[in-house]
């Protein structure tokens, strides 16, 4: 496969990312992963850029990921902000 730009990469990684999570959706919720003896690795990061470099706030969105070690399974869902009652309703 030919990509004739960085913006070509960028999209087809996007839509490679997209269909694996839609593959692990269950009926559109968001997978349940870990339990007893299974290690989940969360964190959090805000999607979004700064316009034309310039060191303003970042202006986004907060998305929260996890991984669950040895099987891979994955999980992402958007939260409106980081603070410790959302984080701890997703978790």
């Amino acid at each position: 496969m030919l990509f004739t730009s960085f913006a070509d990469w960028c999209n087809y990684l996007r839509e490679v990312c997209r269909k694996d999570l839609r593959t692990q959706e269950v009926g559109g919720s968001i997978p349940k992963i870990g339990g007893g003896g299974f290690t989940v690795e969360v964190d959090e990061t805000l999607l979004g850029r700064r316009k034309s470099c310039v060191s303003r706030p970042l202006m986004g969105q907060w998305v929260l990921g996890g991984i669950e070690r040895g099987s891979q399974k994955v999980f992402l869902t958007v939260i409106p902000n980081r603070t410790a009652d959302t984080l701890t309703q997703h978790i």
